[in-house]
């Protein structure tokens, strides 16, 4: 998630007598100091949701801690208006700088000496319409106001010390329309009304950053939720609450199964899920007012699939780990953001695999973090905790945190054990507690918990980038060599050799006796004697996928695990040998043709979850290898490989299927039809998404939107129409995404350039502007390189309608396996009137991907051809 560039604030500010103004630009980005500090801070706003501006004051109690003439804090966009700083002798004279970001610097016409001040700000403001700060909403005419605070937004909506680090407590006064609902973070203490207004007091937080205050209000409706500890309600707008049902059966045992876990009440007075309708981020952690987007929470029971289930139960565990890791001890600044988001990402799965188990998360988890090494791989990657002082950078390596660090805690939950892992965790909970704290406070809690060199260990995967690559070598006499290196793609060479402490369970058999066998791999080679004293049948180093790296056997017993996965591996195991292969192939460790051999044999695999990692082991090969000479060949391997599986799970869903098959059916029947040519499979579709027009209950949830998508293939401008005007007058936001989608997925070149039209419409929402063209792009490589040209003819009109965070992910429509597409992506992207925050990095991982994927195919091209003459061969 990045941050768009700010300018100095440049509008008039309004100076009241005693306070003498000064404009300037700050020349450096810093963080703010610690010689002046904020104690506590209220906020007074006066906000009316059916308007475009608000006005409202704050008054700071500061604590001088070392003699000054100075200070800072932040007020961005706003036009300031009385300025006034006192202590107990009275008004004290001063002055004010604005600078970049921002930078509201204070000076005092008198030195401030150690003690107790007292700052108040009155100021005037327009609200945001990008998703960002206090922003504001139009749903059915209707004015709702919502905040967005991380990483940095606070500071547009009022003054404030907008740094983590600055904990305090606030306290809220909101002055809304008496017609209009509003909440905060904190239950309401008072409530005053005269004719037309309201004057809500909230009760004062507990010590908070500015980035997990919240603010919602308009015209919305709430719905309670019993059978917690506290008092809760799903929060949505004007009528939506009807959609709330899911949510509340499912917030009490998640909450509870943390609450049990962390040995501690929920820390706050209240909780309120709300629904957003306009929200860039998928939810945000707000202190006892949580926000999400509204496809995310706001669903219909009734219709909801199993993926819609499983998302809304992972979302919901994600952001309630958050209440202990983040807002009860929040991280003293961004580079330790992994604190947060890592920690809530495996929490959050692990109780969802507690309470749900049926949903399967540690599969979930396997392909998670599978995904990343691809990227972590690369020059491009960066660790875990990355030091950064740019405020416009402050989450740019969001993906790596998230997916790479879950996979790490898990690998040492693992190592550790669980419940040494736990008390470690309660045990760094209870000593940081409303307050901060940085990696090396986790470190060493885990470490007095579990008696082993955390600090150590865990550090060489959190501060250093990339994945190891861990080779086993198997001896006589049941000896066994391991070495670690750097992994690395083909033709990448890293000048600085690193080690990992590396926890490891090799999973091995002796005459047919599966065993395993674990170890901490600290030096870059260790030789040592597995128990007994026989050489084993076959190693695979990564037992149960729990580890972070990728790993690489002899090719003998690479095979032999290959040809009897379904018996010698677990369903996780072979999901995670899938993905290693695929590793391995980048790698120039095996051949296209030896990679195309293992997905063969797994495609025989009965197991939903392999079945499922097949068809990505596919769609791989398409995407590097497959054109018009050979896609015919393609069809018939996809055919050969998916067609048995289909005859197995059927099209239609049964009573009562495992869940696993529930999610594996439209990705099959998807991929079948459009990469495998499946006439009868399209026809099928077809028909089920016209039955679905007449009666939503004629398709199973979890088909609808592959219905719908594989129906707009052929589509005319009449089954275009019917689908826009469906999205538009959709009853329920998983509605209405499904039609947006699905209208990127005609084929017509006269319906693609009215749907990329209507994208950058005002029917559009600024998070929904993407729908489209990433599935235009998504048709054929000749798509993608079009819509990036639509991109950049488009680009102000683009820009200047989604969220800020989002501008710098645009790069990725450059990406591919075309060298002049990413040629174009550079010159554009390049160009500072082009360039966003992130920008930089963004395009850093374009290139290599593309260069990587042009490496392979050039590589491996003839191999692949080989293999696929079985099949056809290409014309």
């Amino acid at each position: 998630m990045q941050k768009q560039s700010r300018s100095p604030i440049r509008q008039l500010i309004r100076g009241m007598f005693p306070i003498a103004l000064l404009l300037v630009a700050s020349t450096a980005d810093a963080r703010l100091g610690k010689e002046v500090v904020p104690v506590k801070q209220l906020i007074d706003l006066t906000i009316n949701a059916d308007s475009s501006h608000y006005s409202g004051f704050v008054v700071i109690d500061l604590s001088v801690n070392k003699a000054t003439d100075r200070f800072a804090l932040q007020a961005e966009e706003m036009e300031l208006g009385l300025v006034e700083l006192t202590n107990i002798t009275g008004l004290i004279e001063t002055e004010i700088e604005m600078g970049k970001h921002g930078l509201l610097s204070i000076l005092a016409g008198e030195r401030l000496s150690p003690g107790n001040y007292r700052l108040r700000i009155e100021f005037e403001n327009d609200f945001n319409t990008n998703a960002v700060g206090l922003y504001r909403v139009i749903e059915n005419e209707n004015g709702y106001l919502f905040t967005q605070f991380e990483e940095d937004d606070a500071r547009e909506a009022f003054p404030c010390f907008d740094e983590p680090e600055f904990k305090i407590p606030f306290q809220m006064t909101l002055r809304v329309p008496t017609a209009h609902y509003v909440i905060a973070n904190t239950p309401i203490e008072s409530e005053t009304e005269t004719e037309s207004w309201k004057a809500i007091k909230f009760a004062e937080t507990r010590p908070l950053p500015t980035y997990l205050l919240a603010i919602a209000t308009g015209k919305l409706e709430t719905v309670d939720i019993p059978g917690m500890s506290i008092p809760g309600r799903v929060v949505t707008v004007q009528g939506k609450s009807d959609l709330t049902s899911l949510a509340i059966k499912m917030t009490p045992p998640i909450l509870a199964a943390l609450e049990n876990y962390f040995g501690s009440p929920y820390p706050y007075k209240k909780l309120d899920l709300i629904a957003v309708p306009e929200f860039w981020a998928g939810a945000m952690e707000n202190a006892g007012a949580i926000t999400f987007r509204e496809t995310a929470l706001a669903v219909d029971e009734a219709s909801a699939s199993v993926s819609t289930r499983r998302r809304m139960a992972s979302i919901i565990a994600h952001e309630l780990a958050h209440m202990w890791f983040g807002d009860l001890v929040t991280m003293v600044w961004w580079d330790d953001l992994w604190l947060n988001e890592a920690f809530a990402s495996w929490m959050g799965d692990k109780i969802v695999d507690q309470v749900y188990p049926e949903f399967n998360m540690p599969i979930t988890v396997v392909h998670s973090s599978q995904r990343v090494m691809s990227s972590d791989t690369r020059k491009s990657t960066s660790p875990i905790r990355q030091e950064t002082a740019d405020e416009e950078n402050l989450l740019q390596n969001i993906g790596i945190i998230y997916s790479k660090g879950q996979a790490v805690l898990q690998m040492f939950e693992n190592w550790l054990g669980e419940k040494s892992f736990q008390n470690g965790v309660k045990q760094y909970l209870k000593d940081h507690e409303w307050g901060n704290a940085v990696a090396d406070d986790l470190w060493n809690a885990l470490t007095n918990a579990s008696g082993r060199d955390v600090n150590g260990s865990l550090s060489t995967f959190v501060l250093q980038p990339g994945v190891p690559l861990v080779t086993v070598e198997p001896g006589p006499g049941g000896e066994v060599t391991i070495t670690q290196k750097r992994f690395s793609n083909y033709g990448t060479d890293f000048p600085e050799a690193k080690l990992w402490k590396i926890p490891i369970t090799l999973k091995y058999s002796v005459d047919n006796e599966i065993k395993t066998y674990s170890l901490l791999l600290t030096e870059e080679s260790s030789t040592f004697r597995l128990p007994g004293e026989s050489r084993p049948d076959w190693v695979l180093p990564n037992a149960e996928m729990n580890g972070y790296y990728r790993w690489l056997v002899p090719a003998d017993q690479m095979k032999l695990m290959a040809e009897s996965a379904a018996t010698l591996l677990t369903s996780a195991e072979r999901v995670g040998f899938l993905s290693n292969m695929s590793g391995l192939l980048n790698a120039d460790l095996i051949t296209g043709g030896d990679y195309l051999s293992v997905i063969s044999r797994f495609s025989k695999d009965e197991h939903p979850d392999v079945a499922r990692g097949v068809i990505g082991a596919l769609s791989r090969i398409h995407t590097v290898f497959v054109n018009d000479s050979n896609q015919d060949a393609f069809a018939e391997l996809v055919r050969a490989s998916l067609r048995p599986t289909m005859d197995r799970i059927g099209l239609e869903p049964t009573e009562s299927e495992d869940e696993a098959i529930a999610l594996l059916r439209p990705s099959l029947i998807g991929f079948i039809a459009d990469e495998g040519k499946e006439t009868e499979v399209l026809d099928y579709a077809k028909e089920k998404a016209a039955a679905y027009l007449d009666d939503k209950s004629a398709v199973d949830p979890a088909l609808i939107g592959t219905m719908l998508t594989l129906s707009a293939f052929d589509g005319d401008q009449k089954m275009y129409n019917e689908y826009k005007s469906r999205a538009e007058q959709a009853e329920t936001p998983v509605e209405r995404s499904r039609f947006l989608y699905t209208l990127g997925n005609f084929r017509d070149r006269a319906i693609v350039d009215q749907a990329l039209e209507y994208a950058l419409s005002d029917h559009l929402r600024p998070q929904e502007l993407g729908t489209i063209p990433r599935s235009v792009a998504s048709h054929s490589p000749e798509m993608n390189s079009f819509i990036f040209d639509w991109i950049t003819k488009n680009y102000d009109r683009i820009v200047a309608k989604i969220p800020p965070p989002s501008r710098s992910y645009l790069a990725f429509y450059a990406s591919g396996c075309d060298e002049d597409l990413l040629k174009k992506g550079l010159d554009f992207f390049t160009q500072p009137e082009h360039s966003s925050p992130g920008m930089e990095s963004r395009l850093a991982r374009v290139k290599e991907s593309t260069e990587d994927c042009l490496s392979l195919r050039e590589r491996e091209e003839e191999s692949v051809a080989e293999f696929l003459k079985a099949y056809g061969g290409t014309k």
